[in-house]
């Protein structure tokens, strides 16, 4: 019942003719092909599509009408209309019986690929409404709907194939212990040993989705193993998925089996001999630290990030480096090595040409400046004035929008002497860089002490005012009027009387109607 095939797909019917005595028209022939294609580009009122002609098929049912027009419908809009809405009619079925098991196996077989996808992006909701019917498992439907999503993962389109991968998870929680075993991990097992590379691929992606679903027990027994003999397939992209897979087992795995079976898989697949396997890792190297125990953390996180951190790869370093901030943030409650923060600080340092990763270093700095607390505050400060310094807006605007958290997490002195010159000159920065600031300036400053604050709010009476009268950059203004309140909290009446005040009666006659309310 699992191996559900999909029948070989005929020819297109060929409605040219050789004989030239013959009065068809070919030009007409092909026009007349082409509608089919041609009817994906054009609107057609929803009205028109939902039209079920009830009056035609007087007394059927909804699903009944629905199987209809996704069997007989040729207007190809109208019938791939009703087949996105199968699963939604299905909601509205009382028992198992009625489930339209043959209809979805017969469209999982379709020639338009448009179908078979839309059939394998509802596979999860079909198998929802199998779960709703009854609690009990291993239902013959359930066990139907699994051979269908396996002959959707063996599909040609690739659309198709993702769909129906991400299904197989949901689709294997209806089935007991015994039928995972028997008809979905055997099956995986043989995908995996197919002489396909697209099947085991997918075998190894499946595999990685299935740990938490089939529990510790079964993952150990049978998942593991099948992901393992996968580490050295002969095509490098088996070899990049199983990267990715293997670390998603780590979520349920125990830590022994971790450490046993798990990490020499992931070290070995981090030394491949091509950079995609080996960035694959990469990207993947805070979920295993996270399973490693607490006494060896560092040691581990050493020897995994270290190699891939000055890989000859200019795409494995960046991988690497994209997760230095949550790796070092893993390790905020041990000791971080000085080389790590020293990797991190230098992602500040790097070239125009590789801005994306003084982003990440921007982005990232709140939670490593957490990490390391404001006592180690001073091996970062290098690091975000590089930062404020940066040539790209975009590195510029995500500092700007963290430095109330900056600010909280290395206290006010720090916060005085080496924050405030920068969220000024933030502030006279362009409007994107700008608004980031604006629209966290009450936080920050109330971290300050009053002389610093009062100098910052002499700032706010000039930055922009000469726009009040244009609608011009209105979000600037109503950012700013939003802190207006928070600040006079924060501030003595003389001061909101000399500072607030006025930038409130000036935007109470703004151009832009949203500053005003």
């Amino acid at each position: 019942v699992c191996h559900l095939w999909r029948a070989p797909r005929m020819a297109e019917d060929d409605h040219s003719t050789n004989d030239p005595s013959s009065t068809v028209s070919t030009d007409t022939s092909l026009t007349l092909d082409t509608l089919p294609e041609l009817e994906k580009f054009i609107d057609v009122d929803e009205a028109v599509l939902a039209d079920d002609y009830t009056d035609d098929v007087a007394g059927s049912s909804e699903l009944e009408r629905t199987a209809k027009y996704c069997r007989d419908c040729h207007v190809a809009s109208q019938r791939l209309y009703h087949v996105d809405a199968l699963s939604r009619v299905c909601t509205s079925l009382e028992d198992e019986h009625s489930f339209p098991i043959d209809l979805i196996t017969d469209l999982a077989e379709d020639d338009d690929n448009d179908v078979r996808r839309s059939i394998a992006m509802q596979m999860d909701a079909f198998a929802s409404c199998l779960a709703r019917f009854s609690d009990r498992l291993d239902q013959l439907n359930a066990i139907k709907l699994l051979g269908v999503t396996f002959m959707l993962v063996e599909d040609d389109c690739e659309e198709v194939i993702e769909a129906a991968e991400n299904a197989c998870s949901v689709v294997a929680s209806l089935l007991s212990q015994d039928k995972q075993r028997s008809l979905l991990l055997s099956t995986l097992q043989t995908f995996g040993e197919s002489e396909e590379e697209e099947v085991r691929m997918s075998s190894a992606k499946i595999l990685g989705s299935l740990a938490k679903t089939v529990g510790l027990d079964m993952t150990k027994s049978h998942v593991l193993p099948s992901l393992l003999n996968l580490t050295t397939d002969e095509e490098f992209r088996v070899r990049q998925t199983v990267a990715s897979s293997i670390c998603e087992t780590i979520e349920v795995l125990d830590s022994k089996t971790v450490l046993d079976s798990v990490l020499p898989a992931f070290m070995q697949l981090s030394k491949d001999s091509v950079w995609a396997v080996r960035a694959a890792c990469a990207k993947h190297i805070v979920r295993l630290v996270q399973a490693i125990p607490s006494d060896q953390m560092l040691v581990i996180a050493s020897e995994a990030f270290d190699p891939l951190a000055n890989d000859v790869s200019f795409n494995v370093r960046t991988a690497a480096f994209e997760q230095l901030g949550p790796l070092i943030f893993e390790l905020g409650s041990l000791e971080v090595p000085t080389i790590f923060v020293d990797y991190f600080t230098s992602m500040a340092e790097s070239s125009t040409s590789s801005s994306a990763l003084q982003q990440t270093c921007a982005y990232n700095l709140p939670g490593v400046a957490l990490a390391l607390t404001d006592k180690r505050w001073f091996e970062l400060r290098p690091a975000f004035s590089l930062l404020a310094a940066s040539l790209n807006w975009r590195v510029r605007r995500t500092l700007g929008c963290s430095l109330h958290d900056v600010a909280k997490i290395i206290g006010r002195d720090n916060a005085e002497k080496d924050l405030l010159p920068v969220l000024e000159k933030l502030l006279e920065d362009t409007d994107d860089v700008k608004i980031g600031v604006v629209n966290h300036l009450a936080d920050t400053l109330s971290i300050v002490g009053s002389a610093a604050r009062l100098s910052l709010c002499r700032l706010l009476t000039t930055f922009n005012s000469q726009d009040a009268e244009k609608i011009g950059n209105w979000r600037i203004r109503f950012a700013l009027a939003e802190q207006l309140l928070p600040l006079t909290r924060l501030m003595s009446g003389a001061a909101t009387a000399e500072f607030i005040v006025p930038i409130l009666l000036l935007y109470l006659d703004d151009a832009a109607a949203v500053v005003r309310d």
